[in-house]
Formats: C-alpha cells, sequence, structure tokens
C-alpha cells in the first residue's frame, strides 16, 4: 500500500502574464509610452473600416485626455438604410382617459407565447418582451388632459408623438426596417434559440389545455346517464363541454367574417343538415341513381301546406324571426343556447333555443327540423312536392316529442367538438414545425426640428414614442440608443436625402469592436488593457453588408472614404480581404492610392490569413503599393496568456501558421512589416462579453495603426511635417528581422515603434524620405522579379524602372532641383546590380541581373536590392527591388531512372520508387516543431494530369496537427483561389492520411507541409507523393445535339490506370435580359472629394423570371464575376424578391460565396446595381445579361459506351477498365433524352454538368494507405435543339354555343340583347352610377333575358352578364342580400337543378356534335349555378358584419354550394373559412388553410388572393383564442408582403 506524502501549495500572487493579453512589448510601444507618455495618439483620428464599433463597448467612450473616443459612426454598406420617403401628417385626438402604456404584445418575437384561450390573459400580462427600449422606461399610468399627436407607421401601428417635439413643416418621414434583416448574425442565431425555447414552453401548455379539455369530452361521454336524468344531465354537460372547449377557442365577435358568437352554432349547424338534405349533388348522383325522380325543393317555385291546418307553412325564417321576437317581449334573453340548453328554471340555465315549427315549453327540448324549407318559397307548387313536404313535417313533428332525440343529439355534438379539438391539435403542432421567428419590426420616424434632421425608432413596438428620444447624426451630437432587452445591441442614425433615407447603424459583428480595441482602447482603471494607442479617436466606417453576412462590397469601400476625409482621419485601418490576382488594379484601390499620396493618410491592411504557402496574400493589402500590409507574429508572452501554452514547448517567437506569405503574383513583396496577431480586447455588448480573445492578421493589422498613430500624435506635438511616405519608411526601415521568420512571412521586420520615432527625428526633414518611388518591371508588369518557371532558370538581365513621386504640395523649384544619389546593395550574391544610380525627376532603368546558374540546389530564394540614399545613409534604403526565385524539381516521364535530389531546404530530397501507376517519389521529413515548415517546388512530369499524396506519421504517440498546402500558379489562373488545395490533418501514432488534387503538367507546384504552431511536440512524416496521367484530350465537352452519340478521348500517359467514368447533366442557365432601366437619384453621400468632387452615378437594372415548379435556383453576373477590388466599377450588387416584394436573398461579385436557393413556383424580381462615375460606361451595361441556373429535380446521366456501334444500339454501358500507358481510348457518349418530365427545358437551354474520370482505388498490403483517384471533373454542355415538328392532332370542334339551328328572328334578337347587354354592362361598372341606376340596369338585362329565351343566348351572354353586374357589388362594399336572392331567384327560373346534377352525375361521351353541343349547355349552366351561389353567400358573409345578423339563411345556401363544389380550393377557401368556422368546425378551417399555404399552388395565385389568404388564417387564429399565433402570422404579414422594395 502507497502513502502520498502532502504537498505543500505555495499561494498564487497577482503575477498573471497580462502583458500577452494586450501585446505592446513585442513592438516597443510599453517603452515608447513610459518614456513618452503623451505621444499615446492625442490628437489622430484613426478610421476603422470594418464591421462597425459598438459605442457602448467597454474602453471605446473616451480618450486618455477625455474626449469623446467616437467622432464619428457610418454605415457605408447601405445595409442599414430605411426607406422614409413616405410622407404624413399628425392628427390630434383628446385623451380621455389614463393613458396606459404597458409591454406590447405586438410582435411575436418580443412575445413568443402560443396560448390557448384559457391561458391567454395570463401569458399577455406575464411575456417578456425582446425588444425593449434602453431609452425611457414605460411612461406608466399618467393623467392626460392636454391633446397627444398620432401618426400612423408603416406596420400599420398608430404612434403617439411626444409634444416636445418640433416640426414646423408638420411632415413625419415614416420607415420599417426588419431587426432580423439589421442584426449580426451572432446575434439573431441568439435570439432565435431564446425565442424558440420561451415559444415551445407556451406551446406545449397549449397543447396540454386541448389535451385535456378532448379528455374531459371522453369522459362526459363515457358517463352513463338515466333517462330521468338525460335532459338536464345532458345539457349542464354539454353547456360546460361547450364553455370549457369550443367557446373558450372562438372569439365571439360578430363583425368578423369568420367569427363564430355562441348563440348562433346550434342554429348553424341544424341550418347545414336542413340544407343538405334538401338537394342531390352530382356526387350524391353518382350514389343513387334511383331518386332522380325525387324534385327537391330547390328546382322550382312551390308552396308547402301543413298536413294539419291546411294553411299556407311559413318559411323558416319567418317563424324563427318571430320566435325570437316573442322571446324578447318575455324578457328571457338572458343566456347564449348552447346545443342543450338548461332548464329556465334551474339556476344559472340559459334559455332553449326557439324551435323553427313552434314555440315550445321552457323546459322541453327542442331540435331544429332537418327538412325546412331554406329558400322563399312562390305559389304553383305540384301537388307532389307538398305530399313530400306534409310526410317531412310528420317525421319533425315526432322527432320533436321524442326526448331521447336530444340525447343523440348532444351526443353527437360532442363528438363533433371532440373531432374538431384533434383536428386543432394537429394543425398546432404542424404549425409549430414551421415556426421560424420573424423578429422585431420598427417603425421609423424621420422629421425636421427646423435646425436639423432627426430620427426616432419604436424599439419597444409598441407605438409609444413618448419617452423615445429623436436622434439626429451621430457626429453631431454623439448619442446612440439600444434595441434593449435581451438583444443588448446599440445603434446611432444618420439621414440622408432630405429625410427620404434614414441609414440604422448598427454592428454586422464583433470583429470591427475588436478590431478598434486594439488600436485604441481606453481604461483608465485598467491601463493595462489599454489598446496601443488609448489617446487617439476613432471613426467606424461600416463596410460589412448584412444582406451578405458582413462581407464588403465595392459601394461601401468607395463611399467609406467620404468620412475618412470629413472627419480628417490620419490612419485608416482595412482588416478585410479577397484573394486576387492583379496588383494596384480597381476603382477603390486607385481612389485609395489618392487618399495617400494627395490627403497623407496612411492606409494599414491585413496581410491575409491563407498561409502558410507563399504567395497567398490577397487584395487590397497584399497587392497595393499605397497600403502597408501587415502580417501575424506571436510571442512566447502571447502564448502564455492568451492561448495557455506552456512557453518552453515552443520557439521564442514565430510568425502564425496561417498569416499570408508573399510575394505577390507580380513579384511585390506582398507583406510589408509584421505585428502581434492576437489579442484580448473589448467587444459588442450584444455578445454579452467585455472582450474576447481574437487572431489573425485581422489583429496585426490594427496593432500596426495603433503604432503609426502613436508615431503621428509624437510628429504633431513636436510639430515635425511628415509626410505618410516618410512615416512609413521610417517603420518599414526600423523593423526588427527575426532569423526563425523567412521574410515572405515577416516581410521588412517586426515593428519597432521607438526606434521608428528615433528614425524620424534624424531623417524626417530629408527630401527623398518625404519622397515615394515607383518600381515596375514593364516587360513582365510586375512590381519585382518572380522567377517560378523552369526556362527562366538561366541567368538573365531584368529592365526595372523607377519613378520618382513627389509630395502633393511641392513646388515646381522643388522638383528641378531633386536629384537623388543612390547606391545599390544586393543582399545575396546571386543578385547583381550597378553600384550607383543617379535619379532626377524623371523615369531611369537599371539593369538587374539575377544569375540562377549559382543556385545548385532547388527551394526557395529570396533578396533585396536595396537603394540607399548616399547623403543620407543611415536612413536606410529609400526603396527596395524584391526578387524571389523558385528552382523546382523538374521530373520527367523517365522518372524511375532519377536519383535521389537535394533540396536546399534542411536537406530535403526525393526517393524515386518503382513501381505504381505512374511516376511515385517518397520523401522523409524530420525535426518538424511547432510552426515548422517544409516546402516541396515540383514540376510535374509531362502528361501528369493529377496528384496522390500520402503523409504518414512515423514517431510520435500524442496526435500533431499538420496542415498541408498544393498550390500552382500559372498564367491561366492568377488568383489563389483557384489553384490552391489545403488539407487540414491531425496525425496521431502511425495514421495516414492522403489528398489528391489535379495538377497541370506545364507548371512547378508547391508541395507545403507545415506544424501548427501551437501544436506542440517533434514530428518526422513520411510523404508518399505518386503521379497519374489519367485525362480527357480536351478541356470540355459539349455533346452534339445532332448526333446519336459524340466522342470523346481518354489517355493515360504515365502508366496502366484502372478507368471508372461518371457523368451527368444536373443545372441548366437560361439568360435573362433586362426589362427595366433606371438610373437612379444620386446621393450627397456618394461625391467623394478624394475623386476630383465626382458624383457617382447608379443604375438599376430589373430582371424578371419564373418559376413552374420548386427549383434550386444561383443568380451570377458573368461579365462582373470574382472582382471587387479590381473591378473598373464601383460595385456589383443583385437583390432577389419574390412576387410580393419580399427580399430573398443577395449577391455580389463572388457567386462562389453564394449558395443555390430553394424558390417555389411563382415570379421573381432581380434587382441590379451598377455604380460608376461615368454614366456613358454605365450606359454600356443597359442590355447586360443575367444568367439564372436551375438545378434539375432529377439529374440525367449520361451514358458512356466503349464504341459507336454500341451507343447506337444502346449497348452495354461502358464499365471500369483498364488502360495502359499511352493508349488513347475512344468513349462515345450519348445524346441525352431529355424526356417529358422536363418541360421545361425549352429549346436553346443549356444544360451543364460534369464527366468524371477516376484511377480505381488501391490498397498496399499491410498498410492503411488508399489511393482512392482524384475526381477530374471536365464540364460538360448541352444545348436542348430544336424539337421535330410533327403533324398536328386535328383541332376540336367550336367549343362554343352557337346559333347555327336557330332561326334568323331569334338570331337578330340575341345580336340586339347582346348589345344591349354590353350597354347595360358599363354603366353598372362605372363608378359614377348611382346604386339606383344600376338596380334599373340589373332589371333591364333581366327583362332581355326573359324576351330571348334562347338557350344559347341565356347561358352564353344573359346570365354570364347579370352574375357578372351583381358581382361588382361585392368588390364595391355596395353588395345587399337582397339583391343576390334576386339573381338567384331569375337563375332558377332558367336552370332545372335537379336535370343538371343527374347530367353531371353519370358519364357521357361527346362524339356527336349534338353531344358537344349539351355538354357546353350543361356546363354553362353550371357555371351560373356556382356563380349565383357563391355571390349569394360572399353578399351575406358581408352582411355578417351588421348587428344581430343571423347565419339560418346564410348557411342553407352555403350548403348547396358546398355540394356543387370543392370549397377547399384557393377560389373559395375564404368561404369555406368563413361559413365553416360558424358551424363550429375550425380546427378543420385550419387544416384547409394551412394545407393551402403550404402547397406549391398558393405561388401560382397573384399576390392580392395570397394576402387574403394569409390574412383568413390570421381571422381564424383569433377565433381560436391562440393569440401568439396570430400575432405571429401579422408579423410575418409586414414581411411577406412589404409595400417596396428595398433600397439598394
Amino acid at each position: 500500500m502507497s502513502t502520498t506524502t502532502p504537498t505543500t501549495v505555495e499561494p498564487v500572487g497577482d503575477d498573471f502574464p497580462i502583458d500577452g493579453l494586450m501585446p505592446k512589448h513585442e513592438t516597443q510601444v510599453d517603452t515608447f509610452l513610459t518614456t513618452n507618455p503623451t505621444y499615446d495618439g492625442r490628437g489622430v483620428v484613426v478610421a476603422i473600416l470594418d464591421t462597425g464599433v459598438d459605442p457602448g463597448a467597454h474602453g471605446l467612450q473616451v480618450t486618455s485626455d477625455g474626449k469623446p473616443k467616437l467622432l464619428d459612426l457610418v454605415d457605408s454598406s447601405g445595409s442599414g438604410d430605411v426607406d422614409t420617403s413616405k410622407v404624413v401628417t399628425a392628427t390630434s385626438k383628446r385623451s380621455k382617459k389614463k393613458d396606459r402604456s404597458v409591454a406590447s404584445t405586438s410582435s411575436s418575437s418580443a412575445i413568443p407565447v402560443p396560448v390557448a384561450a384559457s391561458t391567454a390573459a395570463a401569458s399577455t400580462s406575464t411575456a417578456a418582451s425582446i425588444a425593449t427600449s434602453s431609452s425611457g422606461s414605460s411612461s406608466g399610468d399618467k393623467e392626460s388632459t392636454g391633446r397627444s399627436v398620432y401618426i400612423t407607421g408603416l406596420s400599420g401601428r398608430e404612434l403617439r408623438l411626444p409634444a416636445a417635439w418640433q416640426n414646423p413643416t408638420g411632415r413625419w418621414h415614416v420607415g420599417i426596417k426588419c431587426g432580423f434583416e439589421l442584426f449580426p448574425p451572432g446575434l439573431v442565431s441568439r435570439l432565435k434559440s431564446k425565442l424558440k425555447k420561451q415559444w415551445l414552453q407556451q406551446q406545449q401548455q397549449c397543447v396540454a389545455t386541448l389535451q385535456q379539455q378532448i379528455r374531459a369530452l371522453q369522459q362526459e361521454q363515457a358517463t352513463p346517464l338515466s333517462p330521468s336524468a338525460s335532459s338536464s344531465s345532458s345539457s349542464s354537460s354539454s353547456s360546460s363541454s361547450s364553455s370549457s372547449s369550443g367557446n373558450k377557442n372562438r372569439l365571439a365577435n360578430s363583425g368578423d367574417p369568420v367569427s363564430s358568437p355562441r348563440s348562433q352554432v346550434p342554429v348553424a349547424a341544424a341550418a347545414a343538415a336542413s340544407a343538405s338534405a334538401s338537394v342531390l349533388s352530382p356526387r350524391h348522383r353518382k350514389e343513387s341513381s334511383s331518386s332522380a325522380a325525387v324534385r327537391s325543393p330547390l328546382t322550382s317555385p312551390r308552396v308547402s301546406r301543413s298536413k294539419s291546418t291546411g294553411k299556407k307553412k311559413r318559411s323558416s325564417r319567418e317563424e324563427e324571426h318571430e320566435a325570437q321576437e316573442e322571446q324578447e317581449k318575455k324578457g328571457s334573453s338572458g343566456g347564449e343556447p348552447e346545443l342543450r340548453a338548461a332548464d329556465r328554471g334551474q339556476p344559472g340555465g340559459e334559455q332553449p333555443p326557439v324551435s323553427n315549427e313552434s314555440p315550445t315549453a321552457a323546459n322541453e327540448p327542442t331540435v331544429i327540423s332537418a327538412r325546412s324549407n331554406p329558400l322563399p318559397v312562390e305559389d304553383g307548387a305540384d301537388e307532389d312536392a307538398e305530399e313530400n313536404d306534409v310526410d317531412a313535417d310528420a317525421d319533425v313533428e315526432a322527432e320533436i316529442d321524442d326526448p331521447s332525440g336530444d340525447s343523440t343529439a348532444a351526443a353527437c355534438q360532442k363528438k363533433q367538438l371532440e373531432k374538431d379539438l384533434r383536428e386543432q391539435l394537429k394543425q398546432l403542432r404542424e404549425l409549430q414545425k414551421s415556426y421560424d421567428p420573424p423578429g422585431p419590426v420598427y417603425d421609423c420616424v424621420v422629421f425636421h426640428d427646423g435646425q436639423c434632421w432627426r430620427a426616432a425608432v419604436d424599439v419597444q413596438q409598441t407605438g409609444d414614442l413618448r419617452e423615445v428620444r429623436a436622434m439626429t447624426d451621430y457626429r453631431v451630437e454623439r448619442e446612440f440608443a439600444s434595441f434593449g432587452g435581451e438583444t443588448a445591441l446599440n445603434f446611432s442614425v444618420n439621414i440622408y436625402d432630405e429625410g427620404d433615407r434614414l441609414s440604422l447603424v448598427t454592428t454586422a459583428g464583433a470583429h470591427g469592436t475588436h478590431v478598434a480595441g486594439i488600436v485604441g482602447a481606453c481604461f483608465p482603471d485598467a491601463p493595462e488593457m489599454n489598446g496601443v494607442a488609448p489617446g487617439c479617436q476613432l471613426v467606424s466606417v461600416k463596410i460589412s453588408d448584412s444582406r451578405l453576412g458582413s462581407m464588403e462590397t465595392g459601394t461601401a469601400l468607395v463611399r467609406a472614404l467620404r468620412p475618412v476625409l470629413e472627419n480628417g482621419c490620419k490612419v485608416v485601418n482595412l482588416s478585410f480581404g479577397e484573394p486576387s490576382g492583379e496588383a494596384d488594379v480597381g476603382k477603390f484601390t486607385r481612389m485609395v492610392a489618392k487618399l495617400v499620396n494627395k490627403h497623407g493618410v496612411l492606409f494599414v491592411s491585413s496581410a491575409g490569413n491563407e498561409g502558410p504557402a507563399l504567395s497567398t496574400v490577397g487584395a487590397p493589402g497584399g497587392v497595393s503599393s499605397c497600403m502597408v500590409s501587415v502580417g501575424a507574429y506571436v510571442s512566447r508572452s502571447m502564448m502564455a496568456s492568451c492561448y495557455g501554452l506552456t512557453p518552453e514547448n515552443f520557439r521564442e517567437e514565430i510568425q502564425y501558421t496561417w498569416s499570408s506569405r508573399g510575394p505577390a503574383f507580380d513579384g511585390g513583396a506582398g507583406v510589408s512589416i509584421s505585428a502581434p496577431g492576437g489579442a484580448v480586447a473589448p467587444v459588442p455588448n450584444w455578445t454579452l462579453k467585455r472582450n474576447q480573445l481574437m487572431n489573425g492578421t485581422s489583429m496585426s493589422s490594427p496593432s500596426a495603426s495603433g503604432g503609426f498613430a502613436l508615431l503621428v500624435s509624437a510628429a504633431l506635438q513636436n510639430k515635425l511635417d511628415l509626410s505618410v511616405h516618410a512615416l512609413r519608411r521610417a517603420v518599414e526601415n526600423s523593423a526588427r528581422t527575426v532569423s526563425d521568420i523567412e521574410p515572405w512571412a515577416l516581410g521588412c521586420g517586426l515593428m519597432q515603434v521607438s526606434d521608428a520615432w528615433d528614425h524620424i527625428k534624424a531623417h524626417s526633414l530629408s527630401t527623398v524620405n518625404r519622397m515615394r518611388f515607383k518600381v515596375y518591371l514593364p516587360a513582365a508588369k510586375q512590381r519585382g522579379i518572380y522567377l517560378r518557371d523552369p526556362e527562366s532558370f538561366q541567368d538573365k538581365v531584368h529592365a526595372v524602372q523607377i519613378t520618382p513621386k513627389f509630395w502633393p504640395n511641392a513646388t515646381e523649384s522643388e522638383k528641378i532641383a531633386f536629384e537623388g544619389r543612390f547606391l545599390f546593395r544586393s543582399t545575396v550574391d546571386w543578385i547583381v546590380a550597378p553600384p550607383a544610380f543617379l535619379l532626377q525627376n524623371d523615369v531611369r532603368t537599371v539593369k538587374v541581373t539575377v544569375r540562377s546558374s549559382r543556385l545548385q540546389n532547388h527551394g526557395s530564394y529570396f533578396g533585396e536590392i536595396l537603394a540607399i540614399d548616399a547623403s543620407n545613409p543611415t536612413a536606410g534604403p529609400a526603396f527596395r527591388i524584391p526578387v524571389t526565385v523558385i528552382r523546382s524539381v523538374q521530373i520527367d516521364r523517365l522518372s524511375s531512372n532519377l536519383t535521389p535530389t537535394t533540396m536546399s531546404n534542411d536537406d530535403i530530397y526525393l526517393k524515386p520508387l518503382a513501381g505504381g501507376n505512374g511516376a511515385r517519389f517518397l520523401q522523409e521529413m524530420d525535426a518538424f516543431a511547432p510552426g515548422t515548415i517544409r516546402r516541396l517546388f515540383i514540376t510535374p512530369p509531362s502528361g501528369a494530369s493529377w496528384l496522390q499524396v500520402n503523409l504518414s506519421s512515423t514517431n510520435f504517440a500524442t496526435s500533431r496537427m499538420f496542415v498541408v498546402h498544393i498550390n500552382q500558379l500559372s498564367p491561366a489562373q492568377r488568383s489563389i483561389k483557384h489553384c490552391r488545395y489545403e488539407r487540414w490533418l491531425t496525425l496521431t501514432g502511425k495514421d495516414t492520411s492522403g489528398i489528391s488534387v489535379p495538377v497541370l503538367d506545364t507548371a512547378m507546384f508547391e508541395l507545403c507541409i507545415a506544424q501548427f504552431w501551437s501544436s506542440a511536440g517533434e514530428s518526422k512524416l513520411l510523404v508518399d507523393m505518386e503521379f497519374h496521367g489519367l485525362s480527357l484530350t480536351q478541356p470540355s465537352v459539349a455533346l452534339d445535339s445532332s448526333t446519336i452519340a459524340t466522342r470523346v478521348d481518354v489517355q493515360s500517359r504515365l502508366g496502366e490506370e484502372s478507368l471508372n467514368f461518371e457523368g451527368a447533366l444536373t443545372s441548366y442557365d437560361a439568360l435573362v435580359y433586362p426589362t427595366a432601366t433606371v438610373f437612379a437619384k444620386p446621393q450627397a453621400r456618394d461625391v467623394l472629394n478624394v475623386a476630383n468632387d465626382k458624383q457617382t452615378y447608379q443604375m438599376e437594372l430589373t430582371y424578371t423570371f419564373q418559376l413552374k415548379e420548386t427549383r434550386e435556383v444561383s443568380i451570377r453576373l458573368p461579365s462582373f464575376g470574382e472582382m471587387l477590388y479590381e473591378s473598373p466599377l464601383d460595385a456589383q450588387l443583385w437583390m432577389l424578391y419574390d412576387a410580393n416584394k419580399r427580399y430573398i436573398t443577395s449577391g455580389d461579385a463572388f457567386p462562389f460565396q453564394a449558395s443555390s436557393t430553394k424558390l417555389g413556383p411563382g415570379k421573381y424580381t432581380v434587382l441590379v446595381q451598377l455604380r460608376d462615375e461615368n454614366m456613358d460606361r454605365l450606359d454600356s451595361f443597359t442590355s447586360l445579361p443575367l444568367v439564372v441556373n436551375y438545378t434539375l429535380p432529377k439529374k440525367i446521366d449520361l451514358a458512356a459506351r466503349s464504341s459507336l456501334s454500341r451507343a447506337l444500339v444502346a449497348g452495354p454501358k461502358l464499365s471500369a477498365r483498364k488502360i495502359h500507358r499511352g493508349e488513347l481510348m475512344p468513349i462515345w457518349i450519348t445524346t441525352p433524352d431529355l424526356g417529358s418530365n422536363n418541360k421545361e427545358l425549352i429549346p436553346g437551354v443549356t444544360l451543364r454538368g460534369s464527366l468524371t474520370i477516376t484511377a480505381a482505388g488501391v490498397k498496399e498490403r499491410n498498410r492503411q494507405v488508399f489511393t482512392n483517384g482524384c475526381p477530374l471533373e471536365y464540364p460538360v454542355s448541352f444545348t436542348v435543339p430544336l424539337r421535330s415538328v410533327t403533324d398536328k392532332p386535328s383541332a376540336p370542334e367550336s367549343s362554343t354555343l352557337t346559333s347555327a339551328d336557330t332561326g334568323l328572328e331569334t338570331l337578330i334578337a340575341e345580336k340586339v340583347a347582346e348589345s344591349k347587354i354590353a350597354v347595360l354592362r358599363k354603366f353598372c361598372i362605372s363608378k359614377q352610377s348611382s346604386n339606383e341606376d344600376k338596380i334599373t340596369a340589373l332589371e333591364s338585362i333581366q327583362t332581355l333575358i326573359e324576351e330571348v329565351s334562347s338557350p344559347s343566348f341565356v347561358f352564353r351572354s344573359g346570365l354570364p352578364a347579370y352574375l357578372a353586374i351583381t358581382a361588382t357589388y361585392l368588390n364595391s362594399s355596395l353588395s345587399t342580400a337582397e339583391l343576390f336572392e334576386e339573381a338567384y331567384r331569375v337563375l332558377q327560373v332558367h336552370i332545372d337543378m335537379q336535370e343538371v346534377a343527374a347530367y353531371f352525375g353519370t358519364k357521357h361521351d361527346t362524339i356527336s356534335r349534338e353531344d358537344t353541343q349539351v355538354d357546353l349547355l350543361m356546363k354553362a349552366r353550371r357555371k351560373c349555378l356556382l356563380s349565383a351561389l357563391s355571390n349569394l353567400c360572399r353578399a351575406y358573409q358581408l352582411c355578417s358584419k351588421t348587428v344581430g345578423f343571423e347565419w339560418t339563411r346564410p348557411l342553407e345556401v352555403y350548403s348547396i354550394l358546398k355540394q356543387w363544389a370543392d370549397l377547399t380550393t384557393p377560389e373559395y377557401l375564404s368561404l369555406y373559412v368563413a361559413y365553416e368556422s360558424q358551424l363550429g368546425n375550425l380546427g378543420e378551417c385550419l387544416a384547409q388553410l394551412n394545407k393551402a399555404l403550404g402547397r406549391d399552388l398558393l405561388s401560382k395565385q397573384r399576390s392580392r388572393q395570397q394576402k387574403q389568404l394569409y390574412k383568413t388564417r390570421i381571422q381564424l387564429l383569433d377565433q381560436l383564442g391562440w393569440i401568439n399565433w396570430a400575432q405571429y402570422e401579422r408579423d410575418w404579414m409586414l414581411l411577406r408582403f412589404p409595400s417596396s422594395f428595398l433600397l439598394l
């Protein structure tokens, strides 16, 4: 048994290595500020072009000398713009009661609580709001005796304005903004997650409530009742169940088209049953043809007489009306009748419903007759109908006398109620599946107070703005507000275009605030956490476009330069960038060059995070001569404090592995200097953190910017006339070199602020130091010498042009007097330059010789020519000529005869191996340590098409992380994103991992393997490389539509391969051309001083396309693809909208970064923005085509066969087979059969896909090494040909009723009547016609119909015109039920409904002309019948808004319509919901609405129809009592149906 000796734990002191959290020691910032405490950035303004800066973040309020830290906040991207061009006027209302400003339930995002009616009140009072204002608390209960001013916001809310707001013009600009369009993605994700959790809790409560109600009904139905107690018990249970379930889930608002007062439910149900038994619909006819002899009481007017009295029987409507009058006289209308009412004498009981037959005793159960006549009756009825009615009356009387029938009715009603509750439960769960918080929707108000423009945002979403402070442009008063609550998101405002455009300035991410904190955060109580320059002031310019996921745009970049100049910024930090293959090109780069060279603004940018391979720097920093490009450095102090690493396991100082390396593609240095690339700095409040660790060249750039701010501050306080070029040269020439860091990564060295200040004091007044010098190789169009190609390995002389550039205010005499005397010094012996060089104010050329023959080993080499000012040699080089030479291993096709080849880097050599399918080599790499990089430069063998690399670990047990890059630059692809392949690997023990990449056999590539900088431990790797030569002989394949098959040739040029072939067409392109072109009004913020006060103009192109089925769609502008910093235009941006103007997605210059979007059927609009200062240039793009790529629902496989003969007869497809070295194997690809399912593939459409050839997998014995092959993809296209024109089928006979068989007089009468009807119809539709005149016109048409009795006329012109005119009353809200009842009566005169029902109840063949005429006649009758019935139902629906409306008659008509048409179609769906809700079928109504709104058919409807369906669902949700689901839909309505497109 072992014993443990207790150890003594030493107390931990306050010795945390805090210096590494905000690194300053590495760049001498700490010593510089200790010596010069006032040179801390005071008097210097630094611009932060980034994702935006949070003005409420810790450390970003004041400078070290008490001045405001943030001078200006600007959103130059336009993503925060709000259209406030809508102008309204205010109205005054007298407040007669206390104003209660309570938390509003107007936003589903604010109160994510779906509740049933039973829990609605509690939820409303207790739900917490996400979007509460931080600018002021609720006003509470205040006595308001004065007048309040109100305006209506675009959200529909009534906005109450403070009396203190001054608006002399009386014009209020209003706008609206969706919060989730404005909030940063991280915040949106957090809010949605929280909202969903809160919503789910209340959803579960609502589900539980419905389940309890269902169980209660089941228990009541399961309880047996004695006959004596049947009446009272059934009555009380029905009343209880109804009040506890159905009634609590419905709103008793008779003014609502879908409202259902409880008193009307039993009458409605009975009326529906009555009408259902009255008419045989076509579907009933199919089931029972023997009942054709039974006449419906609706088929003709008749009189029904009572069997016992012989008197004329009154209609059910008359009886019900009289019964209600009698009930009112007795004063017994205090209760709401249910299906089973309590006895009148029972305490608290409700009054029973009045029977349609006769008044009954108070305690007698009643049942409404199911046989009562649903329509007004007329004299002249036949005796058969009267006898049928007599029998029916007898049955009704027997049913009334039977008390057991009431119990059965109650049980049926309970079952129906239970069924509806179950459907409600089902639909509630279905709604939850599609729940997606729409986010808060803010009303915005802009006005002019007589001095400046001001704006206010209703962040509480209550409409009460009395506690909201109206703000003006941030730079004027430096005020900001917060969206408050869970958001913790601050914002400020800027107002443009005379109040028509409001800019809400927020942050698109935490990046910009972190960068600003590194530059100049100031913590008076914790100075150790200060930024580099705590005394500087900042200007935040948000260039991140929230619509593009925080990516920068050309518009944002160009606009950003205006606030830089307006605020007098001396230093600009841009920690953004994109891959690029061209240097010193593009509009933005040109404008920055003017900013630097003419206005003396220093521009600092990040080098990029694409390392460790060479030539991975990007735009703008790495390829722009006017910017300082900064790499990322890490020290031991940073490792310990920021990353928690053990410093002893790492080198003293290294470069971050991912920091991009030079040289640039054109030979430029790529990286100017380096600075610490990690820090713990402030982040926005919405992250719910004070500060955060971030690393990247995005952090090294602000560290350097802060250092430059210190030096500018020192120069200003010492009144030194320091040019921007002298400042940059001082920093570069004083930077400290690090022996373990290669120059392509480190640049001139690590920034040293104290040494740079000493350099400035000693040499700033030198003429040469104030100038800049342009270095350019005209032959190669490069900024440096960069040799990579094998043919360049011979000694070669390069002509380099040197051009002096003077400072902006240089005089002519200074230019004349300039004479530079330079001494050239080479840093290596293989670069030779003249020893001296004389330069005047002119371009001169110097000859530089690169002796590549002296470089014996293969590898990478770097050197420089330093131009030293002979008059001031201690100042360092005035300019540099960088030279990079790459010597690669050139592998011949007969590589097996090669001997081991030594590389220059640590004696790395390639060992050729025999065997394999091609050239195979083994490379052992040892001595890996954290941050170690090994590079192999290889020129592939001729004929190579792809490379397989397998990495195996050998001597370590713990895991190691490695980064593998394979970069192959070529003239055709000068951007790193097209020629770089990256893989991050974690290896342990004897793991093996592989990577397969395509290669070109004509260009050298770099295989770069690096152990990650923070991966501790030494490592050794075994690298197995094998080249393969399987390829197609052409770079792309275009299938020929005129042949059965198209031939392509496959060859293997290195060795024997096993071939696998796959091919498919997956999408098709359609060119869309603009339908409209608009030159937008120029904006004041687009006038840029730096561009010689030129106005930037904006052209907006409108494109439309339509989808018939759901598709994955991607959009691109090929003319401007992948051009941002190098683009000659200001910007290109497109935005996609649906038919309702709802924003869907956006894209810009980088289509590869945007994924495809799934779109449903419908019409879509694409708005494209092009901006430039040249109107003529923009005008040349007015016909610019847009490419819309549609993904096929099912890919079209391409079949390959080994011969043409097999292709012609559709023989066996090509299977895997071997192909020998040098063999050329033809493959025949069959022309694809598009089939009938791809109807959208119209002639001229280009289908696109790929052909893939791979080598079969090989597994080596005893080793887990797999050669899975490299999927070499070749683009394939196929243009849909014109389809062959076949004999068209004979056209069917005329589909209209004619008068061919009528007499001449009848024909003339028809034509005359048609002409009269046409005139009368126009008269009725006219808005100038009065109602009396319209009634007269309708009577005239009715007379014409009666005079011309020809069926052809009646159903072709007469009745359709008559019914269409009555329908106009619905649209004008002038409809009366009597008018449509009269129309229905006229219809009955000409239509035998029983005959029509019998016709459509059986199948008919329309062979002869007579059959066709009969079929057309019946269809016309049915169409008129449906029109009359539906218009009558809609008229009653409108009349239902009146007080005291009765639903009995409308439901009778509805039940008839229901038998003739499917009312769940979109045409009738709103009508279906309005009436079915009166029957208590709320769950079924919601099911049909959800079904219609969820299917693709919805998108085929017009916007107006869609909007009506959504409104109907909102009304139904209100009726169910699901108030938060209703509000959820209302919030989405603002997003689904915006009034206009978003601002571009």
